[in-house]
């Protein structure tokens, strides 16, 4: 079926769909998305990640629409850091959730906005999965990244969400106790740097990529009749929930595979963007 190309949406997560295990695109596959994106291919990302991330990651993309970013918290403007969605925990919430984990000894990964920009908070590292993580920001000079002493220090901003690390044996007794905290929902994948430990990420009960998705679709006045999405974890199941196609690379999870309406090749050969050229390609044929 041919449709206009810029009546389908495409949208991709980054880490393991989009770009490779080294973090990168495979080379002359930012050439050929830029020329896609100017000739009207309606395309931007979906991530855990920042959009300060993302400008790192993908910095010779010109993206021209606004990037599903923190698992779906935010909906940003790349060129300018602009926030047209941003779904903040609820303060009463926040609070519990600072104590909840000031109890267990564990010092979260803190994401927030303060009225004027995005902070990112780390204290001291619980983990060496909490330590890399943190690192892994300051390899690119995270702006966001700012040092907290105390919990209480955090309260003056609007939170957007806390990620730990723990280990396989502790995660189910974490995420149990996490349910009882209202107005608050939680994301646990396993930590594939670290075998063993789970990430886990705690944010507003509606921040996730599918309801994120929404958000984008309404700020532009639904001017898409077709979305396509590819992802490889759990957190893009709620972006395949809400997709017309939702399409999983190879190396994607069992449960992401089962749940993909086609399966194309996995992230280390490049297979989003030879997907999105054959697309086009074929004048906009499925």
């Amino acid at each position: 079926m041919q449709r206009p190309l810029s009546k389908t949406l495409f949208v991709s997560d980054i880490d393991g769909t989009l770009i490779t295990s080294g973090k990168r695109l495979i080379n002359g596959q930012a050439e050929i998305l830029n020329h896609l994106i100017r000739q009207g291919l309606q395309f931007t990302v979906a991530t855990a990640r920042s959009i300060q991330a993302i400008n790192v990651l993908l910095e010779n993309i010109h993206l021209t629409l606004p990037a599903i970013t923190l698992g779906g918290s935010l909906v940003t403007w790349p060129t300018t850091g602009e926030h047209l969605v941003a779904r903040m925990l609820p303060s009463q919430t926040a609070e519990k959730l600072l104590t909840f984990f000031s109890k267990r000894d564990i010092s979260p990964f803190v994401v927030s906005i303060d009225g004027e920009q995005d902070r990112a908070y780390y204290s001291h590292s619980d983990s060496a999965p909490a330590e890399w993580y943190v690192n892994e920001k300051k390899v690119y000079n995270d702006p966001r990244l700012c040092w907290y002493n105390h919990p209480s220090e955090l309260l003056v901003t609007s939170i957007l969400s806390m990620t730990t690390f723990v280990k396989q044996e502790a995660l189910k007794e974490l995420t149990t106790a996490l349910l009882q905290v209202e107005d608050a929902s939680d994301c646990s994948m396993p930590a594939r740097q670290f075998p063993g430990w789970h990430e886990v990420t705690v944010a507003h009960p509606g921040a996730d990529k599918g309801t994120a998705l929404d958000g984008l679709c309404e700020a532009f006045n639904y001017e898409w009749d077709h979305i396509v999405v590819f992802g490889d974890d759990v957190n893009d199941l709620p972006l395949f929930a809400k997709a017309d196609l939702a399409i999983a690379v190879a190396n994607a999870s069992p449960e992401v595979l089962t749940r993909a309406g086609q399966v194309i090749e996995s992230n280390d050969s490049g297979a989003v963007v030879a997907y999105l050229a054959h697309y086009y390609a074929c004048g906009g044929s499925f």
